[in-house]
């Protein structure tokens, strides 16, 4: 129980600091929370979406991917994690091509 509220507030100051634009310090609290409950794939959505607007996209990709294997095909994070799954792939791709990675 103690455990839980603790990733519940780890998460909430995540959000709060993903809010305020400290993405680095967001992503070190929502791994904080994934590391003390790694049940919740909420929690690794999260640090997949800030990983995405990092442009780490590797990790983000692991992440979904690790998400996906936690929850049933009908819910709604499962539904979350595709989509920001579908977003990086675009972003990735959005980035190789302004590199000039592609024709």
């Amino acid at each position: 129980e103690e455990l839980n509220k603790s990733a519940e507030d780890c998460r909430t100051v995540a959000v709060n600091q993903a809010l305020s634009g400290n993405l680095v310090e967001a992503i070190n609290k929502i791994t904080v929370s994934i590391d003390t409950n790694p049940t919740i794939a909420e929690y690794t959505v999260f640090r997949g979406t800030l990983l995405r607007q990092q442009g780490q996209y590797d990790e983000a990709i692991d992440d979904f991917m690790r998400a996906l294997t936690k929850v049933t095909e009908n819910s709604k994070t499962y539904q979350d994690a595709l989509r920001q799954l579908v977003l990086t792939y675009n972003d990735f791709a959005v980035e190789c091509y302004s590199k000039g990675y592609f024709e």
